[in-house]
């Protein structure tokens, strides 16, 4: 048997700046969107991130994609 793993969700994580702490040191927090196409490509998720960049006060300092798959067995 092998194993085999199926991409069933997509999340975009922005990174945002969020204050300093108590050293003056940049603090970020990440707003999420989840429910994501999962057959979207690298290119239409930028786009993406850029629209909700565009809606907020301050551009993200950083995009991530966070993806989950479900892992299972072959026959």
């Amino acid at each position: 048997m092998a194993a085999d793993k199926k991409l069933i969700a997509v999340t975009l994580q922005l990174e945002v700046k969020n204050g300093l702490d108590k050293n003056s040191n940049q603090k970020y927090k990440n707003v999420s969107y989840e429910s994501l196409d999962p057959q979207a490509t690298a290119d239409q998720l930028l786009t993406i991130g850029k629209e909700f960049s565009g809606l907020m006060d301050e551009a993200p300092t950083n995009m991530y994609v966070l993806e989950r798959h479900h892992l299972g067995l072959t026959a």
